[in-house]
């Protein structure tokens, strides 16, 4: 992947002129030495992850197997970790998720699980297992007491979702533990939405 212009070197201070695709500035004396990893968010045929160094030059990519679930990173062992996208009626709103999986440089599969609630995240823990973040429907009797929030956000019959987070062995076979959802707290500190339609979230 090329720049489509000479990069730059500095950082121009009007912001107008910065607008456009590709790399808009670079400067080696200010910015810390690395790589950029990103995964454009672009279901359903976007299923690329891609590693660029700081003057915007292609070193690697991914090809998935499955597209992207908004989130991507490398670990310490030099492995890919990867949330993908599963269609689920029954997930609705803009949860997106399904399946979290660890690829190595080659893109071989080296483990991957999959819940029918996990939207957009999870990582890989210290003892080995994978911690994923899901979302489910509030019961109806918790809903009214979630406090705040802005009128007409919530889902259909006034459906409201609460996040909680699932612990797994790689395998995918045995679920250590479920972290229960808390006490309803305020539904307008905590708002999961997106532009035309938000719905209301409460996270315990």
């Amino acid at each position: 992947m090329k720049v489509d212009s000479p990069v730059q070197v500095g950082i121009e201070p009007n912001t107008i002129k910065r607008r456009g695709v590709g790399l808009r500035g670079y400067d080696p004396a200010r910015a810390f030495p690395g790589f950029t990893l990103f995964a454009p968010d672009s279901k359903p045929d976007k299923k690329t992850v891609y590693l660029i160094d700081m003057k915007g030059e292609l070193v690697h990519t991914w090809e998935m197997p499955y597209p992207v679930g908004l989130t991507a990173f490398l670990t310490d062992r030099g492995t890919l970790f990867y949330n993908g996208y599963i269609p689920n009626p029954r997930r609705a709103g803009p949860f997106v998720g399904g399946v979290a999986m660890e690829v190595d440089w080659k893109g071989r599969v080296l483990w991957e699980v999959k819940h029918p609630d996990h939207h957009h995240d999870g990582i890989r823990l210290r003892n080995g297992n994978v911690l994923l973040i899901c979302a489910k429907p509030l019961p109806g009797e918790m809903v009214p007491k979630v406090r705040g929030g802005r009128p007409g956000t919530e889902g259909d019959d006034g459906e409201m979702y609460g996040d909680y987070l699932v612990e797994m062995t790689i395998d995918g076979e045995g679920r250590v533990g479920v972290a229960k959802l808390g006490a309803p707290g305020s539904r307008e500190r905590w708002h999961h939405g997106r532009p035309g339609r938000a719905r209301s979230v409460a996270h315990g």
